[in-house]
């Protein structure tokens, strides 16, 4: 499991960003306390949130949001969330929008659950996305700018 590095990779397509907050994909279950991490639209705004829960016990540990708008209705984006050892990267569309040191974890770790990955879902049934999931790539390391760009020019001449 992925506790210390990570980079989720996914290309997706929201219908309508007005529609409240919506989870792209993640390890995180609320029922149990099995919350590891999620990466999710929003409510309303087209903000892009990374939702993280405690090493310790996987309970709710907090959220980061960006400052501006990525998802627009009707088109894909290609986001990668990068999780080092207590530094996040959010990249939407080959540029970094938000880079920070993660204080809601300690100690640089994420939880490190036996929850599944779920995609389009917080867990079974929670905050079902709404649009199209079109690829979602996941690597238990932390993958540099330059190669998350070179993923993106190889996977978004299909989601245009």
């Amino acid at each position: 499991d992925i506790a210390n590095t990570l980079t989720a990779f996914v290309i997706a397509k929201c219908d309508d960003i007005t529609v409240g907050e919506k989870c792209i994909f993640g390890k995180y279950t609320s029922t149990g306390n099995l919350r590891e991490w999620a990466v999710q639209k929003t409510n309303l705004t087209g903000a892009i949130d990374i939702v993280y829960g405690k090493p310790a016990d996987g309970t709710y540990s907090g959220t980061v949001r960006t400052a501006a708008a990525h998802w627009v209705s009707g088109k894909y984006i290609r986001l990668a969330f990068v999780f080092n050892r207590g530094i996040s990267m959010l990249v939407v569309d080959g540029q970094v929008v938000s880079k920070s040191v993660v204080d809601l974890v300690e100690p640089g770790s994420l939880y490190n659950g036996t929850s599944n990955v779920f995609v389009g879902v917080h867990s079974t049934t929670q905050n079902p996305w709404n649009g199209t999931v079109g690829l979602v790539l996941l690597y238990n390391e932390a993958k540099t700018l330059q190669q998350i760009q070179y993923i993106d020019r190889l996977t978004k001449w299909r989601w245009v």
